[in-house]
């Protein structure tokens, strides 16, 4: 490799700190990336500078890209879409994943196949049905059939949250229950990343056993906890022995 090859190489290796700084941002928040003007930085002489993989500017570069999304993090809040076509969310038809369809009384479809549920998804909604209080939904996981929240930061690989159930348990001119059953194993990340507060649909996130909220994980295996989401205050722990009483939790909150 003579010297102009070598150049070459070196020069390639090099991005533009402002492109570095976009990157970086990007990928732990791309919702806080586009909240920030592009000229912010893409102008200025340090953002026009070149720099390498593991220099002290792309050091410094990360941490500021860290410190941009966590005041985002913190302080981005839920507004009206003021897009009329997104006013309003209509169910489709549903999709079954599989031929064994399972009938339902209070259900907005009439069957849903077994596919479409797990163990606990399919106990909740029996629940429901059992319940018999308004209507309730199982809800698709894409985005052009789903119900989905818009979230401040990345779970897990999204940026959307597409609960499990929708209930209007008053019908259809009451409350809306947002309701995610989820499994031990993501209590901590769907409570910190998923239980968020819009006001309507109520967000509710419901596990088999004891939710501890300090540390962040589940006791046991007894009954049911419904962890609901306040707005401005800490999420609100419900316990109960069985599914028809956290149902009839929900129905009292208010």
């Amino acid at each position: 490799m003579d010297k102009n090859e070598l150049i070459a190489v070196l020069r390639s290796a090099r991005t533009l700190n402002g492109i570095h700084l976009r990157r970086r941002l990007a990928a732990r928040n791309r919702n806080g990336l586009n909240a920030v003007n592009p000229d912010s930085y893409m102008t200025g002489d340090a953002f026009l500078q070149y720099s390498c993989q593991g220099s002290l500017a792309q050091e410094k570069l990360a941490k500021l890209a860290d410190e941009v999304a966590d005041h985002y993090e913190d302080r981005v809040g839920y507004d009206t879409d003021p897009d009329p076509d997104r006013a309003t969310w209509i169910a489709q038809e549903h999709r079954p994943r599989n031929s064994d369809m399972l009938p339902f009384k209070c259900s907005a479809h009439a069957r849903y196949s077994r596919g479409n549920f797990n163990r606990d998804e399919l106990a909740f909604a029996q629940a429901l049905d059992a319940f018999a209080h308004g209507v309730w939904l199982r809800n698709a996981d894409t985005g052009d059939l789903g119900y989905h929240v818009p979230l401040p930061f990345k779970v897990g690989d999204s940026l959307r949250f597409f609960p499990d159930f929708l209930w209007w348990p008053e019908g259809s001119d009451g409350p809306t229950w947002a309701i995610d059953t989820t499994g031990r194993h993501l209590i901590n990340e769907k409570i910190r990343g998923k239980l968020v507060s819009v006001g309507q649909p109520h967000m509710a996130l419901l596990t088999r056993g004891h939710v501890d909220l300090t540390r962040e994980h589940v006791v046991g295996n007894d009954g049911w906890s419904a962890v609901i989401a306040r707005i401005g205050l800490q999420p609100l722990v419900e316990h109960a022995d069985d599914l028809q009483r956290v149902l009839q939790t929900l129905v009292d909150h208010r």
